[in-house]
């Protein structure tokens, strides 16, 4: 049997994102293939998500602001990241639905 959680730990350290593990308040994501843990997301409340929305509100005047070829390169970056993880990023959705083609299916 195959240890998702430790599997899904390692494609997330591969791609430089922490992934919190036993959240005191957290939603746990389970396997669709088996039912065993793959990670557990840290919950919000009310109040946070007002703040998250609050600091995103209070920015996006700027991100208008700013000229449409600096969003744009935001953009670009945002894809060649995208590009560059692609392979682990086929392999966490490869774990998710057990179908490799599934997650090289899409081309841009």
């Amino acid at each position: 049997m195959t240890d998702y959680r430790s599997r899904v730990a390692a494609l997330f350290k591969r791609l430089g994102v922490e992934a919190p593990q036993d959240a005191a308040f957290g939603l746990e994501l389970r396997s669709p293939i088996d039912g065993q843990p793959l990670v557990t997301l840290v919950s919000t409340d009310v109040t946070m998500a007002g703040l998250a929305i609050e600091r995103a509100s209070a920015r996006f005047p700027a991100w208008r602001d700013t000229p449409a070829p600096s969003r744009g390169a935001v953009v670009r970056g945002f894809a060649e990241r995208v590009r560059r993880h692609k392979a682990t990023l086929a392999e966490l959705v490869t774990i998710e639905r057990e179908v490799v083609q599934s997650a090289w299916g899409e081309r841009r």
